[in-house]
């Protein structure tokens, strides 16, 4: 007897158990052994308990109503599972691209996110990847991830057009697609934040037993705010309001997982996400200088306000005779609900008005408070202020995008294409579209070749770890050039400025290297200041190695270059 034969004559029930414990390629292979391990491997209950340990789907597929179902065979779940098994064949050979050739970077990532959610369980495998799993574990990971952060960056902006054109969105669904341009992560995702909120509902409820009794909802409207304020819900007050403009406070997923003091607009948005779900009708008002919650009497149809920032022991109640002091006709309006689109609006402007902050004082508003990339926080408050807002971006707004976007997220192109390029007026068309192009054109770098007489007085390789002479930092090298030059868009100002290369004792007509620095930064140094190191520990540097290296080799003490194609001798 074969060993097929032998496996074959098994039980039906042992074969159905041993199919459930493979892989999913495992699986396909072994559909096409024969027919009876194709009925086994294909079976609805297999099929179903397959999709269901998948995490993350596309909205279109309706999965949860699916879930929910009494029949299984109401479902194609074999059709579903072949169709996620073939998104995650063809992801992780755009991510391959991705990570072996510079070229047709842009259209490779624009391909994963058209499959949107469905691909992100595949990208967190290769983002999750051991260093001992692969042969490129930093460059795996550094690109799953920028693909995971794309694919969310796209559904806040899908979340973003559905508030400007059908405005059925939840005010917190719209808010939390700002946190989707700053997580590093595949989750916390909008969901699981949403999931949060449903948990801080069911917690008040729990912890107020008599709330369905409640007749008055004034009182309805203050045990909540209280509650809030138990939980930490509240705002600055004394030596505290320091940290009012700190970053964290305008992103309601963050606060709600961190720290939960917040600015009233966060703390607003968070009452009126658990009041809907207690059956509180609640909106935020945009009174000038600070933001309120308005509870709307069912029984009067008359509004309430409230002030959730005061905090603990105060009155949350604000009188709306008081409010109307110093107001002008035209100004009455403020005391209406405000749009949801206004409302991320104005999270966008305060953190714009952090980002324009001196270093030092950012540094300090943020200082304890959980770690935000300036450039992510930036580009989502930008990205917002173009989705939502009715006048046309300004031409600032267009230059800044246009810094961003090639510099940071060079294949959010269709955001410039898709979004940006219609709205502005014909000045900047001209502009816009040139920016555009160039991204398209995704040409390779100049090969920098070692056997050139220019390049032999490069000393130091792609990959090089070494300690700054004169700083104390540590980087590692992802690039060279023989002489000092300004990079591309930029020009003698820049080398004066930024490279203050006429305070070097070589001056400019020696090796510059583009380094990688332990703080997070990219930096163009001489070489006098490079001094070789074999690092006992390069964590500081890991995080954005995947980008230029793939892998730390510790026998040598050195990143092995996933910059081929531009330094092939390095």
């Amino acid at each position: 007897m074969t060993i097929r034969d032998a496996i074959l004559s098994l039980p039906e029930e042992v074969l159905t158990a041993i199919v459930s414990l493979v892989s999913d390629s495992c699986l396909v292979n072994v559909s096409q052994v024969c027919r009876k391990l194709n009925r086994i491997c294909s079976s609805p209950l297999e099929m179903r308990q397959r999709c269901i340990r998948l995490r993350w789907w596309e909205e279109r597929h309706k999965i949860e109503e699916k879930k929910r179902l009494p029949r299984i065979t109401d479902v194609d779940w074999r059709g579903l599972f072949l169709y996620r098994f073939r998104v995650g064949l063809a992801t992780t050979h755009l991510l391959d691209q991705i990570i072996a050739n510079p070229a047709n970077h842009i259209i490779n990532f624009n391909h994963i996110v058209d499959f949107g959610y469905d691909a992100k369980d595949c990208l967190k495998v290769h983002a999750d990847v051991s260093d001992d799993e692969v042969d490129d574990p930093l460059a795996r990971r550094y690109h799953a991830t920028a693909a995971i952060r794309y694919i969310h960056r796209r559904r806040a902006l899908a979340i973003w057009d559905r508030v400007r054109r059908v405005d059925d969105v939840p005010l917190e669904v719209a808010l939390l697609a700002l946190d989707l341009f700053i997580t590093t992560t595949p989750e916390p995702d909008v969901d699981e934040y949403v999931a949060d909120i449903d948990g801080l509902a069911a917690a008040f409820l729990a912890a107020t037993p008599k709330f369905s009794s409640f007749v008055e909802t004034e009182e309805k409207a203050v045990t909540l705010i209280k509650w809030m304020w138990s939980q930490g819900f509240s705002g600055f007050n004394g030596a505290q309001m320091v940290r009012y403009r700190a970053l964290k406070n305008v992103f309601i997923g963050l606060t709600i997982r961190t720290i939960r003091t917040a600015i009233p607009l966060t703390l607003v948005a968070i009452f009126c996400a658990i009041a809907r779900r207690v059956g509180i009708t609640a909106h935020p008002c945009a009174y000038p200088g600070h933001v309120l919650a308005i509870v709307e009497d069912p029984t009067t149809g008359r509004y309430q306000y409230y002030d959730v920032f005061r905090g603990p022991d105060k009155d949350p109640r604000a009188d709306r005779a008081n409010l109307l002091e110093g107001l002008t006709p035209d100004q009455l309006k403020v005391l209406a609900p405000a749009s949801v689109s206004a409302m991320v609006i104005r999270a966008a402007q305060n953190l714009i008005s952090t980002l324009q902050l001196q270093p030092m004082e950012l540094l300090e508003v943020n200082r304890g408070y959980p770690n935000i990339c300036e450039h992510s926080a930036l580009y989502a408050a930008l990205t917002a202020m173009v989705v939502l807002s009715v006048a046309r971006p300004s031409m600032q707004v267009v230059e800044h995008m246009t810094r961003q976007i090639p510099a940071d997220f060079p294949m959010d192109v269709r955001f410039l294409e898709e979004e940006l390029l219609p709205r502005v007026d014909v000045s900047g068309r001209q502009f816009l579209e040139n920016v555009c192009g160039a991204l398209r054109a995704d040409t390779l770098p100049p090969v920098s070749r070692r056997d050139n007489p220019e390049n032999r007085s490069v000393l130091h390789r792609v990959g090089t770890v070494f300690k700054h002479r004169r700083y104390d930092f540590i980087g590692a090298i992802f690039g060279w050039t023989n002489e000092c030059r300004s990079i591309e868009g930029e020009g003698e100002e820049w080398i004066s400025e930024r490279v203050n290369v006429e305070n070097t004792p070589r001056g400019r007509n020696q090796p510059f290297y583009h380094v990688l620095v332990d703080d997070g930064t990219v930096r163009y140094i001489a070489e006098e200041n490079i001094q070789p190191i074999r690092p006992k520990n390069v964590d500081a540097l890991i995080m954005l190695a995947g980008k230029y290296f793939k892998r730390f080799d510790p026998t040598e003490g050195r990143f092995v270059s996933n910059v081929k194609v531009e330094f092939p001798d390095d």
